[in-house]
Order: structure tokens, then C-alpha cells, then sequence
């Protein structure tokens, strides 16, 4: 990332340790339905084995031409991802929760940066390009579990506290 950032892109780059998947933003949520997020949680994992992600290409939201957001794809692991998105967003809908239809199908990412201006943006594309799979040299990631995060705002930026955990299914037996 760090020939990225040296572009000169006014992009504001996401620190290593708030790196996370979004399956859904619930926004501003009172305490007391915690609980029920906790039982979409729970219905959505049940049943669910662990998977793994694998990171694929670079790209942006709208496009690389003219990003607002710059992500990381996924190359292996979309589907079960997916498929868990789906079964939190049902479950948070048996729980009341009025979810909004988002106007598109769900697109696993990791959130790399936000640009703040279109400055320095324009070799986006070019070094997009570069960035292979082998370049990239990112890990496999485990998916063993669902967490409720809150973001608590700042100036220095995002703060994300754990809230609640489930589960997916082990393929292992302990015992």
C-alpha cells in the first residue's frame, strides 16, 4: 500500500488495524436491540462452517477512473460470504430490523482508503494494474465468526468496539 500512498492521491488510507468486512451497516442503533442482533447473529451462523477468503484485485466505487472508495477483491471465499450476508440480513429482518434495500448485490471488499478530492487520483487505474495477485502477497484470512462492531467517531478517525460475536461451525472436533 505504500506505493499507493506515495501516488500523492488525497486519499485518506484505512489504518491496518480497523481492516474489516462489512456484511451490513445498521447505523445509529438503540442499546436495546442489541439483543435482537444478537439472534440474527446467532440463526445466521447456525449451521455455517468456517471458510476462508482469499484477496483478489484492486478496484474502486464508482470506478477506478474516478474513486471514492478503493478496495480489495476477493478471489476465493465470495460465495459463503454472500451467502452469510444474506442469511444476517434475513434473520435482522425476522428481528424487526427495517432494513433498506442497498439497490445492489452484495460486493465483498476490503475497504482500503476513502479519496477526499480527485487530487492525484488519475494513475489509480495504472497502479490497480500492477497490483497482482502475487504482488499483492496478501494472506488467507480465516472466517470463523460474526461480530457487532460500534464505531465511535473522531477526529483522529474511527474507533471499532466489539460488541457481540457468533460463530460459524468448526471442522475440527475438540475433545
Amino acid at each position: 500500500m505504500n506505493d499507493l500512498a506515495s501516488m500523492g492521491a488525497d486519499i485518506k488510507w484505512v489504518k491496518p488495524a480497523n481492516l474489516h468486512l462489512t456484511l451490513r451497516f445498521l447505523g445509529e442503533t438503540p442499546a436495546n436491540k442489541v439483543e435482537a442482533i444478537a439472534r440474527a447473529m446467532a440463526a445466521a451462523c447456525q449451521g455455517k462452517p468456517q471458510f476462508e477468503l482469499g484477496f483478489g484485485p484492486m478496484g474502486a466505487f464508482p470506478s477506478l477512473a474516478k474513486p471514492r472508495v478503493v478496495w480489495i477483491g476477493l478471489e476465493d471465499g465470495g460465495q459463503p460470504l454472500r451467502a452469510l450476508a444474506g442469511a444476517l440480513a434475513n434473520g435482522l429482518k425476522s428481528e424487526g430490523f427495517a432494513l433498506p434495500e442497498e439497490g445492489r448485490d452484495f460486493k465483498a471488499h476490503l475497504t482500503m482508503g476513502r479519496s477526499r478530492s480527485p487530487k492525484g487520483t488519475h494513475g489509480l487505474a495504472g497502479k490497480a494494474a500492477e497490483w497482482t495477485k502475487e504482488k499483492m502477497a496478501l494472506p488467507r484470512v480465516l472466517v470463523d465468526r460474526l461480530v457487532l462492531f460500534e464505531s465511535r467517531l473522531s477526529p483522529a478517525g474511527p474507533t471499532y468496539v466489539p460488541l457481540l460475536v457468533s460463530l460459524l461451525m468448526s471442522d475440527t472436533i475438540n475433545g
